[in-house]
């Protein structure tokens, strides 16, 4: 069974194990979006929200492409500090056939950073 082939069986596949830089004083955060078909990549953004608030969405780059359909990973610099501050967020992506959210039933469940254990856990 080929893996890549299997994950993009129902379609476009976006990563739920965002990476998280430390660049200088900024934070970038990335994921991997993969289709067989052609991402668009205007379409693929960051949304976050403070302490409650409404999401803002953040464009992100084609940082490493993969093949010619613009699929690879996507980074993007937040403007907040993760570890320090209460952050949640989650991302989006299209293709040419669909949307796809991450975590998969986003904004209902998101990404945040749980201080205790030290890493971004889903909600």
């Amino acid at each position: 069974v080929n893996a890549y082939d299997a994950a993009l069986f129902y379609g476009m596949f976006i990563s739920n194990k965002p990476e998280v830089t430390q660049v200088g004083d900024n934070q970038s955060i990335s994921i991997g979006v993969v289709s067989n078909n052609n991402v668009v990549p205007e379409s693929v953004k960051m949304h976050y929200s403070y302490n409650g608030a409404e999401f803002v969405e953040l464009p992100m780059m084609l940082a490493e492409k993969i093949g010619d359909n613009n699929s690879g990973k996507y980074t993007v610099s937040v403007p907040f500090d993760m570890v320090s501050e209460n952050v949640k967020f989650y991302f989006t992506a299209s293709d040419d056939k669909d949307t796809r959210f991450s975590p998969f039933t986003a904004p209902q469940k998101f990404f945040y950073y749980d201080k205790d254990t030290k890493k971004l856990e889903i909600y």
